[in-house]
């Protein structure tokens, strides 16, 4: 039994892999095969081992022995955690952190010099969609926008929902250098939009933006950048049946 238990190991992950790729596929009864198979690699590995541990072996035989088990476990975590890698990437890019959709945007020394009464800022505005197949397109009115001191300006983004039902969205921004959004006065830089889109609307989102005199000059230019997070697609465990979209700037 001792020679068949590596084979009868080597087919049951065969079979679980082969089990776990049908069912990403969507073919829900290879859900059974991925336990019964798991079960089996379980109970085969289970037994090798307690089969190794009551072998009457020589010192050398007993070092080999050791060895093994302990390279037999080496290599089960290591394959547990190629699987458990892609449900971490997708718990932490649920929010943008993979992708830096949270955190500051870089430092500048910044002094105590102004831009003035008749001053002006350059800000370049970017939108960011985070979510898997989102069924939305979202642009911004003025990527290049001059803004004088305490004359606001509006920053305009426009977004279409391309499909048959009801899209949720939540709309946060990010500027970078970090320090600028001391300075500026841009709700998204401080609370989230939710926004609500029907089926095949087409929205506006205006938000106003404003700089006083004390602007540092040293942040000038600077940019904005808009993250828009909706829900993903039902299909996004499903990664091989489409392309991904896990960044779409427009």
């Amino acid at each position: 039994m001792n020679g068949q238990l590596p084979i009868i190991l080597i087919l049951f992950l065969c079979a679980l892999m082969l089990s776990f790729l049908q069912w990403l596929h969507g073919v829900g009864i290879f859900g059974y095969g991925v336990l019964i198979f798991g079960v089996g690699v379980l109970v085969s590995i289970g037994y090798w081992l307690f089969d190794l541990c009551h072998v009457k072996v020589n010192d050398t035989g007993l070092r080999k022995r050791n060895v093994a088990i302990k390279l037999s476990l080496f290599l089960l975590f290591a394959f547990s955690m190629t699987f458990i890698m892609m449900f971490m990437y997708h718990w932490l890019n649920e929010d943008g952190h993979v992708h830096g959709a949270s955190g500051g945007g870089g430092h500048v020394a910044a002094s105590d010099t102004g831009i003035g009464q008749h001053g002006h800022a350059v800000v370049f505005s970017n939108v960011h969609l985070r979510g898997y197949l989102l069924p939305v397109s979202v642009t911004v009115g003025h990527k290049q926008l001059k803004v004088s001191a305490k004359v606001p300006s509006s920053v305009v983004l426009t977004f279409v929902n391309r499909s048959d039902m009801p899209v949720y969205l939540r709309v946060s921004a990010k500027s970078s250098p970090s320090q600028v959004k001391h300075f500026v006065n841009y709700s998204l830089l401080y609370d989230d939009k939710i926004l609500q889109l029907a089926p095949k609307e087409t929205k506006e989102l205006v938000t106003e933006i404003a700089i006083g005199h004390d602007f540092p000059i040293e942040l000038e230019p600077f940019s904005l950048d808009h993250f828009v997070f909706g829900l993903d697609h039902p299909s996004a465990w499903k990664k091989m049946q489409g392309s991904i979209q896990l960044i779409s700037d427009s």
